[in-house]
């Protein structure tokens, strides 16, 4: 027998681990029941909080339905001006390689307006249905899921190529989009040609699109040394020059005229080249000429391996220009 003093139970000494054990799982039964009160306590909290909430939705409800009218009302020129960017830049640079983003944003901006639209009409209607609390979600839902989810969405966009494959022959070029040959509104698409292909540029620097300084932007077709047959003047020349009529001498240049009929019952109209030549007989150059005062003409120009064909005065065309669009083109070539 274990003896205590006054006021304390004796316990035998053989009972003293069964009384140890009672009292400690009569000590986790009492922490469990507190625990237990306690979450009961937090959901009874949370419960309180979340009616709070919904309080706050029910009552507030006609002013975030004005709220969610007002963002859309707002919306409309910021979102119609994006698209008006979007569509002005991809239709006047559809080369860019941010033209997909122009693309993207062009739909979003639809998107999110047909979405506010029915988010403020939706949220109007359950509002006057008396379910005031979904009319607030409706509208504390729709606008941040939408703003966000669009950035979201256009990090997953990837820009456009910086370059487009094009050939000459068996040679491959990559143009820069800058220069890649495409219209207001058109598609740059990859193109494989043994014609060779079109590059747009400003003569006076070389430069490509986007250039502040050039405000005129020419045509210039890159095409092989054999056949030419995609050249209509160079055709023409060697098919009919045994038929033309030789001229006086211009600037180094030697002049034939070629006399045709496009109806038999229209009086004939003249076609003016000018050609120069090499050494060995071989043509390096042949101008084209609509106009008796040498306006309005194509010039083909031959430089290395290569014939260079773009449309300017005769007098706007020489070989250091030739030069310069030789050494451009060049860079290009994939080595």
């Amino acid at each position: 027998m274990v003896r205590l003093e006054a006021g304390q139970v004796q316990i035998p000494e053989g009972f003293n681990g069964v009384v140890t054990a009672f009292c400690q799982g009569s000590g986790a039964r009492l922490a469990i029941r507190r625990q237990s009160r306690l979450g009961l306590r937090e959901i009874y909290l949370q419960l309180l909080d979340a009616g709070k909430v919904v309080g706050i939705l029910w009552r507030r409800a006609k002013t975030f339905v004005v709220i969610g009218w007002i963002f859309f009302v707002v919306s409309v020129p910021v979102y119609l001006g994006i698209a008006a960017l979007a569509g002005f830049n991809k239709f006047y640079f559809p080369a860019h390689p941010q033209a997909t983003l122009d693309a993207y944003d062009i739909r979003a901006s639809y998107v999110t307006l047909a979405v506010g639209a029915l988010a403020a009409v939706t949220s109007s209607i359950v509002l006057a249905l008396k379910f005031r609390a979904t009319a607030s979600l409706l509208v504390i839902v729709t606008w941040p899921t939408i703003i966000a989810g669009n950035q979201v969405a256009r990090s997953f966009v990837k820009p456009g190529p910086d370059y487009y494959e094009r050939h000459v022959g068996a040679e491959t070029f990559l143009v820069p989009w800058k220069y890649v040959d495409v219209g207001f509104g058109g598609s740059p698409l990859e193109v494989s040609s043994e014609d060779g292909f079109i590059a747009y540029l400003c003569f006076s620097n070389l430069h490509g699109r986007t250039d502040p300084d050039c405000s005129l932007f020419q045509q210039l077709r890159v095409l092989s040394k054999e056949p030419v047959d995609a050249d209509l003047g160079l055709k023409a020349w060697r098919e009919h020059r045994s038929q033309m009529r030789p001229g006086s001498d211009y600037d180094g240049y030697q002049s034939f005229d070629q006399s045709y009929r496009v109806q038999a019952d229209r009086p004939g109209q003249i076609q003016h080249y000018f050609v120069r030549m090499n050494s060995n007989g071989e043509l390096t150059r042949l101008v084209e000429c609509r106009l008796d005062n040498g306006k309005f003409c194509t010039h083909s120009a031959h430089v290395g391996s290569r014939w260079f064909e773009y449309q300017g005065d005769l007098a706007d065309g020489d070989e250091t220009l030739d030069a310069r669009l030789a050494a451009l083109v060049e860079s290009w070539r994939r080595k």
